[in-house]
């Protein structure tokens, strides 16, 4: 329900408020995996990405899947998983893994080794950068 509020058209004023994000680390005796969809509605391309962190933010293991053309719910079923929204300004790492997925070929890439293009964007969420999100209230 609360994805469908936040996706809902709105007609009439706003008020909003400015939250301050970001990642935030296990704690430090343990591990984090965080996931992303994404969805290009224009083409119905699915894809998500995922991450394995140790508890300073560092890459241990990762995934991109091209899950070519589907819904939210098919996803749903098919990877018996729960579906929690978070901002993606609490998880930029995991939607550029996510974002990857629609130029690699069908089917789960996982990656043992950080790819390259990576390395930046997972060091910034590693530290904790604070990001503007605007939200609807």
């Amino acid at each position: 329900m609360r994805w469908y509020n936040a996706c809902k058209t709105i007609i009439g004023t706003l008020d909003h408020t400015v939250f301050q994000l970001q990642w935030k680390a296990p704690r430090p005796d343990a591990c984090k995996v965080n996931t992303y969809g994404s969805k290009i509605n224009a083409t119905g391309l699915s894809g998500a990405g995922g991450l394995l962190q140790d508890a300073i933010g560092a890459w241990i293991q990762g995934f991109i899947v091209n899950l070519g053309a589907s819904t939210i719910l098919e996803i749903h079923e098919h990877w018996c998983c729960a579906i929690k929204h978070i901002y993606c300004e609490q998880n930029v790492a995991i939607d550029a893994l996510a974002a990857r997925s629609y130029n690699l070929g069908p089917g789960l890439h996982v990656y043992d080794e950080m790819p390259d293009f990576f390395e930046d964007i997972l060091a910034t969420d590693a530290k904790g950068i604070l990001r503007p999100r605007a939200v609807i209230l």
